[in-house]
């Protein structure tokens, strides 16, 4: 009987105490496969805190991890390893789509950087872990994807 599923194994996962695992453990989490147009493939993983004030319950993204997919199968499975670099590249992160674009061919974006929307609105610095929150002008319904303007790069 040939298989008809492959097995995802992600290596090489950031050293952190117990406790913060004990935290994400907590956190609802969603996986997002992405390829560069250089055809390296990411599975961004998101972690989503859930805490309420009595009366309104919120959700907020508490951290991404980026995971390197090795494209080779091998007795089906395939490997991902944990990254804190993926170069020239950002990825965009939304509640309909992700993709991925080179930063330097686009004023303005950072390189090495997650821009996500939904459970918070913002910029992931993958190397540090730091995030830089933004404040919407606007209530931000589902679905949507933030989109950087590729008409013109260079403006």
């Amino acid at each position: 009987m040939e298989r008809r599923y492959t097995i995802l194994n992600l290596r090489n996962l950031p050293k952190m105490p117990q406790s913060e695992w004990e935290l994400l453990a907590l956190c609802c989490k969603s996986e997002h496969m992405v390829e560069s147009s250089c055809g390296k493939c990411f599975i961004v993983r998101r972690y989503v805190e859930t805490f309420d004030n009595n009366e309104i319950i919120f959700k907020k993204t508490k951290r991404f991890m980026v995971f390197l997919l090795d494209k080779k199968v091998k007795d089906g499975e395939i490997t991902a390893r944990y990254t804190k670099d993926i170069g020239d590249l950002c990825i965009f992160l939304g509640t309909n789509e992700t993709f991925c674009v080179e930063a330097s061919k686009y004023h303005g974006l950072h390189s090495n950087s997650i821009y996500y929307i939904g459970y918070g609105l913002g910029v992931y610095d993958i190397c540090s872990g730091i995030f830089h929150h933004f404040t919407p002008y606007m209530p931000l319904n589902s679905p949507l994807c933030l989109l950087p303007n590729l008409s013109n790069p260079h403006v």
